[in-house]
């Protein structure tokens, strides 16, 4: 009998068993997207009752299932809601049965201020928000983990599940719209995402501006400030973002003419965080980075949006700057904030410039370590500060209007949730800081 080579028998034995492991390991994550009680025809034969179940295709047949093969379907099975009693194959459903509720009557109705549909129990606002073609941004597939669809319920919030703990950062009225599913057909539920587009001046005089961009090519070359950091893609993109408290702005501008490309503006989906600077300060405390992660999500939202439909690559985007008063730049750069609230009111870069421990307020950063869709080698700059509450966008308004050059007394007002005004007279300026 032939001696066997146990190294050689060990060798295959360890080969074979990487073979089912890796067969295992894509098995595993092949399962979690299609559902074991989804038939081929795109029915459900499950005996409980599931977030994905629709009404039949025809009375009597079997639920439909409205999983679209993107999402774990065990989120959707994560439901306190009774075993559902399933409808025979060519039989009408009892009306009166508790165990038919897809297609019980029910008077309660579900709105986002323009578009109004019925209210069917066991649907999140998600769906709903699908039904009335309301934009709500999402990168989980609609699992909880992104806390991008935040909406806010004006009204019904008694119909909704109660908060899960992907919604634990939430407070007041306002949910993520696929956590939030409806129990209580009945009620009138009214909500909004917190993405609305207001309307802003998008006409404006045209000013001469002699140009000196930070990015500009020489040939085939790109460069940042003397410095190759790409070759030549065919467009030198920048992005001046107006961060405020309530509306944001973003003007797509092309560095090599100056002509704005593309204007666009939203709500400010922070806007959960408390509706002015202090409330802000004090809910970042308590949850650290989900303000960050609101305005990042949006204005990343806007610029591949914008690259869609132009066909524009977002590596031709190169330099971001970022104007905003001192708590909301300092949030779109992911600092703390909360000094900023507290007695003598400076942010953390205030303190170290009059500390002597930096030459400037404005801050500069490469968008990779800030998570934004732009060029890897492109910066963000973020506008220096004035002092206290009084940040980058009155310094923007300043450099705008150059006030202290103008003659006699002038007055700046840079009205918004929170309002700013600088008097100047004599080639001196004074500001004076109002929350109104």
């Amino acid at each position: 009998m032939k001696k066997i080579d146990k190294a050689a028998y060990q060798e295959r034995l360890d080969r074979i068993t990487a073979i089912f492991k890796d067969m295992m390991v894509h098995a595993t994550e092949q399962a979690k997207y299609r559902c074991p009680y989804k038939n081929r025809f795109d029915e459900c034969t499950a005996q409980f009752g599931c977030r994905n179940q629709r009404k039949p295709r025809e009375t009597g047949g079997l639920l439909m299932c409205g999983g679209d093969d993107k999402l774990d379907y065990r989120m959707a099975w994560e439901t306190e809601e009774a075993p559902r009693e399933r409808p025979d194959r060519g039989s009408k459903p009892d009306q009166d049965s508790p165990g038919t509720d897809v297609a019980a009557p029910h008077h309660g109705s579900i709105t986002d201020g323009t578009t109004t549909r019925p209210l069917t129990a066991g649907r999140t606002i998600f769906d709903y928000a699908d039904d009335l073609a309301v934009q709500v941004p999402t990168s989980c597939f609609r699992n909880g983990i992104c806390h991008e669809c935040i909406v806010e319920v004006q009204d019904g919030m008694e119909g909704l599940v109660p908060r899960t703990e992907a919604e634990s950062f939430l407070r007041e009225n306002y949910r993520l719209a696929c956590q939030a599913r409806v129990v209580d057909p009945d009620v009138d539920i009214a909500f909004s995402p917190l993405r609305r587009t207001p309307k802003i001046l998008t006409v404006t005089e045209e000013k001469e501006t002699p140009l000196d961009p930070m990015v500009s090519r020489q040939g085939d070359v790109v460069f940042y400030d003397g410095e190759e950091i790409d070759r030549y893609r065919g467009h030198l993109y920048g992005l001046a973002i107006d961060l405020g408290t309530t509306t944001v702005v973003m003007d797509f501008v092309d560095l090599e003419t100056g002509e704005s490309v593309h204007l666009c503006s939203f709500e400010n989906p922070q806007r959960f965080g408390g509706s002015d600077v202090m409330h802000r300060i004090s809910y970042d405390g308590a949850y650290e980075g989900e303000l960050w992660n609101a305005i990042i999500n949006a204005v990343n939202h806007e610029i591949m949006d914008w690259c869609e439909r132009t066909g524009t690559a977002r590596q031709e985007i190169y330099e971001i700057v970022v104007a905003g008063n001192s708590t909301m730049r300092d949030l779109f750069f992911r600092l703390d904030v909360q000094s900023i609230g507290q007695k003598p009111y400076k942010s953390l870069v205030e303190n170290e410039y009059l500390a002597g421990e930096r030459e400037t307020t404005a801050l500069t950063v490469g968008t990779r370590r800030l998570g934004l869709r732009a060029n890897p080698k492109a910066r963000v700059y973020g506008m220096p500060l004035i002092a206290s509450h009084v940040g980058g966008d009155v310094a923007a308004d300043l450099a705008t209007v150059d006030l202290a050059s103008q003659p006699g007394v002038s007055m700046l007002v840079d009205v918004g949730t929170n309002t700013e005004v600088v008097v100047a007279g004599n080639s001196t300026m004074r500001d004076l800081f109002f929350r109104l």
